[in-house]
């Protein structure tokens, strides 16, 4: 088994026990700390990826990781992007579970939270008409001051 950590590989021996009557295989230590059975990398190396991949190239990460554990190649920019994908899916999973908790907790909060998501949606759509009002205007003022340098202004001279 190898544990990828933030101070670099470390490599544990584990044993397969073969079940006779069946023929199947099984890992002890795999079912006990719940870990796949080739390679795991360690919460904190997780976290340390996260951190980094916000902010820089999944390339550089893999740089600063490699750096900091002081081992070359720890994980590639494919494995610190794979990180960063599922972490988020996780985050997503557990915000959904806290969601449904809630309203499971207070049916009433699920009305209440409707009519707040349509209040901004309409909000939202005020926003982009009055933006789409705003553009149209300035295509008027263009034509009107004679501007010649915006294709808009150019377009309507042409009709």
């Amino acid at each position: 088994m190898t544990f990828k950590t933030t101070l670099g590989t470390v490599i544990a021996r584990r044993y397969r026990l073969l079940n006779k009557a069946t023929g199947k295989t099984s890992t002890p230590s795999a079912d006990a700390w719940n870990t796949p059975r080739q390679m795991t990398i360690t919460r904190r190396l997780r976290n340390l990826v996260c951190d980094l991949a916000r902010d820089e190239s999944y390339r550089k990460a893999a740089k600063r990781v490699a750096y900091h554990a002081g081992e070359e190649d720890l994980l590639s920019p494919t494995s610190i992007m794979n990180i960063l994908h599922e972490e988020g899916a996780a985050i997503g999973q557990a915000t959904q579970r806290r969601v449904e908790t809630s309203y499971q907790q207070f049916p009433e909060a699920e009305g209440v939270f409707a009519v707040a998501s349509q209040a901004a949606d309409a909000e939202s759509k005020k926003e982009m008409d009055a933006n789409e009002t705003l553009d149209s205007l300035e295509v008027e003022d263009e034509v009107v001051s004679g501007t010649t340098g915006s294709a808009p202004a150019q377009l309507l001279r042409a009709m």
